[in-house]
């Protein structure tokens, strides 16, 4: 592959798990490469998804484990430093966006910092600069889906973004939506010490797994005190002064109320096409997802999609297992 001295080989636009994945093996290859990021490297699952969520996870499983121990006295008065485990949450995160940094410089990446706009066939823009490259690697993830019906204002209603760095523990939090990011938050929290409910519109949680590990995921959360409400239609969440009300039919089709001081959206997530799917392009979509054919490759000659952005499974793994293969139907 040749490339003019102003252009590269391969440009990468997101710096999430798919993104810097296929940057570092474009890089191995011998390719010229250059990432663009418009946030922190590592995108949602470094930075806003498994390694925070992790963080708390241990910390307040702690706490939950001393206070059940049979051989520790006093224990049922321990109490967690709110400040502290967000804070070494932060402290984990950085150490590994700066990591991250270290290996794309290694490699001789060059990472910008900024929105990566798809111009065309071999076109990005970043920051009102055009750049060239003979391939094209779409990277940029996805984001908190919310429903229509809410609003989230970061303090009363929230999704994950919010809540990974709390300023405080609700006593009373509703969380809508029953899949594995409903399932960790209530986790979390419930340990934090707040009353947790789960509102599931499906007739089960978790319902990407197997029956039995529902079936046992389920139980097991209900036996730490958190409430289960599945076939939860939930038509609203209104602010009520402090708190807020939301205002649901239940499975027997009866309209309900919950009265809570936080709601927390784990409804799913939603592809980013900010900046990629520009008017005049023609970037082929599938609903919601960006295109592609069994190479991975989109609709426009040269420019390829991995990750969230084209749907499936929502996981790193399978984002960078995406990007190994785009990397090598690019070679």
């Amino acid at each position: 592959m040749k490339t003019s001295s102003d252009g590269y080989d391969l440009a990468v636009i997101g710096g999430g798990p798919g993104g810097y994945h296929a940057a570092i093996i474009a890089a191995q290859k011998g390719l010229k490469t250059i990432l663009v990021e418009k946030e922190a490297l590592g995108g949602t699952c470094l930075n806003r998804g498994c390694i925070p969520t992790k963080s708390l996870l241990h910390d307040t499983g702690l706490l939950t484990r001393a206070r059940s121990s049979p051989v520790l006295k006093g224990a049922e008065g321990l109490t967690l430093d709110l400040e502290a485990v967000v804070r070494r949450k932060d402290k984990v995160v950085q150490t590994m966006v700066g990591g991250l940094a270290k290996v794309m410089d290694s490699y001789g990446i060059k990472v910008v910092q900024g929105r990566g706009e798809l111009i065309g066939s071999g076109r990005v823009r970043v920051g009102g600069a055009d750049l060239r490259a003979e391939s094209i690697i779409l990277a940029t993830g996805s984001r908190p889906a919310v429903p229509g019906f809410l609003r989230v204002d970061g303090e009363l209603i929230q999704t994950t973004d919010q809540a990974l760095s709390p300023r405080s523990v609700p006593g009373r939090m509703a969380i809508i939506g029953g899949g594995v990011i409903g399932f960790e938050m209530a986790t979390i929290y419930r340990e934090l010490g707040s009353e947790v409910t789960i509102l599931e519109l499906l007739p089960d949680v978790l319902m990407t797994e197997d029956q039995e590990l529902r079936r046992m995921a389920r139980l097991l959360l209900e036996q730490r005190g958190v409430k289960i409400l599945l076939q939860a239609k939930v038509r609203e969440a209104v602010p009520q002064g402090r708190g807020v009300e939301i205002r649901f039919q239940d499975r027997a089709g009866e309209d309900s109320t919950l009265a809570v001081d936080r709601v927390l959206v784990a409804a799913g997530r939603t592809p980013v096409l900010d900046g990629i799917d520009r008017p005049g392009i023609g970037l082929h979509l599938n609903g919601r997802f960006v295109k592609v054919d069994p190479r991975l490759a989109t609709n426009l000659p040269g420019v390829f999609a991995i990750g969230d952005l084209v749907g499936g499974q929502m996981l790193a793994h399978k984002a960078a297992a995406e990007a190994e293969a785009a990397v090598e139907n690019i070679l």
